[in-house]
């Protein structure tokens, strides 16, 4: 097993005080738990993007309003 499987099953231990493997359970309450850490993980890249876009337009409507107020 890589560190990485080997890191998460850790975290999901420490979390739960489930043992992955003992029996059949353990892997859907573990499937469970990393399809929840993955949905976490893409809505903070998300809001990350929209932040960054939000940004952007604020900027844009910065340097438009700028513009017009210099004519």
């Amino acid at each position: 097993m890589d560190e990485s499987m080997e890191k998460l099953r850790g975290d999901f231990y420490a979390h739960t005080d489930i043992n992955v493997g003992e029996d059949s359970d353990s892997w859907k309450e573990y499937a469970q738990w990393l399809e929840t850490l993955s949905i976490k993980q893409m809505n903070s890249e998300l809001l990350t993007r929209h932040n960054r876009i939000m940004d952007s337009i604020d900027k844009v409507v910065n340097i438009l309003e700028q513009a017009m107020t210099q004519r």
